[in-house]
């Protein structure tokens, strides 16, 4: 009995200095089990954000077929600069000891012009190439087109007007060569001579006044370089292709494409 007590006093002091109680049990008797292990708790997964760097894009709002039916529309209402190479020269002339005489006559002196190459630039809407007054206004610049025209306009009714008097020498020289054929009295045949050297005058000098304004209003209409520059010329397509991009709905990343595919080695 008092073995009995010792053991369950000891046993209660020891339980005092642990960590875990300890139960007294009586010697001799069976331990008991132990309790069964708690179960792990679970981990709750992380939240993930909504905006990862990896994240796709929003979509546009365009679906495939819309976005590929705006980029042909992009490439053929585009404006560009472009390079352009210019050849003239080249031709052929022979001679003879008799004078000039056409290929195939043989014999004499041939003489070549040489070939020369011209570096510019042309204005152009898709594959097509544009005048500059078409440019012009396809680039939104309205007044500036208006103003090209003018001039174009003005410069073709001067040489129209001097091709005009080219036209009544060559009446004049026709007039007076038949007349003086045809004269049945020497007083009319130097009339009618003395009026062809005055038409050749007239008819050379019209021919060759008519083409310098001709010409320029050739230059005006087909080579920019003749009014505006390279850099305006540029600035203006740029512009034009941004609102056309903007209007289809299109990105910058859909056009660069385009952009850099059509972009000539200048």
């Amino acid at each position: 009995m008092n073995t009995l007590l010792l053991t369950t006093w000891i046993a209660a002091a020891a339980a005092q200095d642990s960590a875990e109680p300890v139960l007294a049990v009586p010697v001799g008797a069976p331990m008991p089990a132990p309790a069964p292990a708690a179960p792990p708790q679970a981990t709750q997964p992380l939240a993930i954000p909504g905006n990862t760097p990896g994240a796709a894009p929003p979509a546009s709002g365009l679906s495939s077929s819309e976005r590929l039916q705006a980029l042909r529309q992009y490439k053929r209402e585009r404006l560009s600069i472009n390079p352009e190479i210019e050849v003239s020269g080249g031709g052929t002339r022979v001679y003879t000891g008799f004078g000039w005489a056409g290929p195939g006559w043989g014999g004499g002196m041939v003489i070549t012009d040489p070939v020369t190459t011209t570096r510019t630039w042309g204005t152009y809407q898709g594959a097509q190439r544009l005048d500059v007054p078409t440019f012009l206004l396809e680039a939104n610049a309205v007044g500036a087109s208006g103003e090209l025209t003018a001039d174009i306009t003005g410069a073709q009714q001067r040489s129209r007007v001097w091709y005009s008097v080219a036209g009544v020498g060559v009446a004049g020289l026709l007039v007076g060569t038949i007349g003086a054929r045809t004269a049945p009295t020497e007083e009319l045949f130097y009339q009618y001579s003395s009026l062809m050297t005055p038409s050749i005058g007239l008819a050379l000098g019209g021919m060759l006044a008519g083409s310098f304004p001709a010409a320029r209003a050739e230059r005006l209409r087909r080579y920019p370089s003749e009014s505006i520059g390279i850099q305006e010329a540029q600035a203006l397509a740029d512009a034009h292709n941004d609102a056309l991009r903007a209007s289809l709905g299109l990105s910058p990343e859909d056009v660069w494409v385009i952009e850099s595919a059509d972009e000539p080695s200048r």
